[in-house]
């Protein structure tokens, strides 16, 4: 299984759009995450295992905009993991104040 960055450019005129076409990509089988990019905002950014970016662009054209088209797709490289040393972590303890109750104890004293 491959993972891909689908660019899809449509016009979006408003956020009912923007809303609405995120809504048709996140739905889309295999999708792990949607953004909106681009300078005017009209770019549907999808990233994904096995997406059929085909079928999503038809289902975008078909609930959201006539003109949508595929900008690009490509594959996107796991991201390599620093190793980091395993340095033994302390632990922060709160200080001990002497004479402090959390829980004082009161009593029913009346003062005259």
């Amino acid at each position: 299984m491959t993972t891909q960055k689908i660019v899809i450019k449509m016009q979006l005129n408003s956020d009912k759009d923007r809303s609405k076409a995120m809504q048709i990509a996140c739905v889309t089988q295999g999708v792990t995450s949607v953004a909106i990019k681009g300078d005017g905002k009209d770019q549907v950014e999808v990233i994904g295992e096995d997406i059929d970016s085909v079928k999503l662009t038809k289902s975008i054209r078909r609930k959201v905009s006539k003109h949508a088209s595929i900008e690009s797709v490509e594959a996107v490289k796991p991201k390599a993991e620093e190793k980091k040393e395993d340095t033994p972590t302390q632990l922060a303890l709160a200080p001990y104040i002497q004479g402090y109750n959390p829980h004082p104890y009161y009593t029913s004293y009346y003062y005259y």
